[in-house]
C-alpha cells in the first residue's frame, strides 16, 4: 500500500494527479454505459409500440372501409378541387405530397 506520508511532495501530488484522473475516467465510463443502456431500452419499447401501432392500423383498416359517396359531387369538378389544393400548397412547400380521399359538399 502507498504511504503517503513518506512520500515526497512531489510524488504525493502525482499520485494523487493519476488517482484522480482514474477516478474521472471511470465515472465518464459508468455514464456512458448507463445511457447506452437507457438507449437499448428505449429502442426495444418503441420497437415493441411500432408493432402494436401497425397490428392496430391493419385491424382499422379491414375493420372500417371508407364509405364513398361519389353520387353527388361530378369527377371534373372533384379533379378540379383536387388541383387547386395542390396549386395552393406547391406555392408554399416544395415538397407538396397529400391525398385527396374525400370531397363532401356541405
Amino acid at each position: 500500500m502507498l504511504n503517503l506520508l513518506v512520500m515526497s511532495d512531489g510524488m504525493t501530488g502525482l499520485v494523487g494527479f493519476l488517482l484522480g484522473m482514474a477516478i474521472v475516467f471511470l465515472g465518464i465510463a459508468v455514464l456512458v454505459f448507463i445511457v447506452w443502456l437507457a438507449g437499448k431500452i428505449l429502442a426495444v419499447s418503441t420497437a415493441k409500440k411500432s408493432e402494436q401501432a401497425k397490428a392496430s392500423a391493419e385491424t382499422v383498416k379491414i375493420a372500417a372501409p371508407a364509405e364513398v359517396n361519389d353520387g353527388e359531387i361530378p369527377e371534373h369538378v372533384k379533379v378540379a378541387i383536387t388541383a387547386a389544393v395542390y396549386a395552393y400548397y406547391a406555392q408554399a412547400d416544395e415538397k407538396c405530397e397529400f391525398t385527396v380521399r374525400k370531397i363532401v359538399r356541405r
